[in-house]
């Protein structure tokens, strides 16, 4: 009967350790997406301070080249459309990513 216990003891403390070491690897894991999201987010965030700024001065000085030739009222109108359309082919563009991420996957 001891020996029935030694064995069955022996299989608890090699699934405990199994499932310790286990949830060891997997909290690395998780730690290591942590760290690579945040580098990811941190140098996007970079990127898109950096096209604001950009954006803002080719703003200036489109309306105030437009506003020299047209009226300031078409020059807003233009600049308005410009970027309208810029968003939108960023967005297909983003969206058509996003499909081929998810079908490779």
């Amino acid at each position: 009967m001891s020996d029935t216990r030694a064995s069955s003891s022996g299989a608890v403390s090699l699934a405990s350790l199994a499932l310790r070491m286990l949830g060891l690897m997997a909290a690395g894991v998780a730690g290591n997406a942590v760290r690579r999201t945040a580098r990811q987010i941190g140098g996007w965030s970079v990127v898109a301070a950096l096209c604001t700024v950009s954006v803002g001065f080719f703003s200036f000085a489109a309306f105030g080249f437009l506003s020299h030739w047209l009226d300031s009222s078409y020059a807003g109108l233009i600049l308005g459309a410009v970027y309208l359309v810029a968003a939108l082919v960023l967005a297909l563009i983003l969206q058509s990513g996003d499909r081929r991420g998810r079908s490779t996957r």
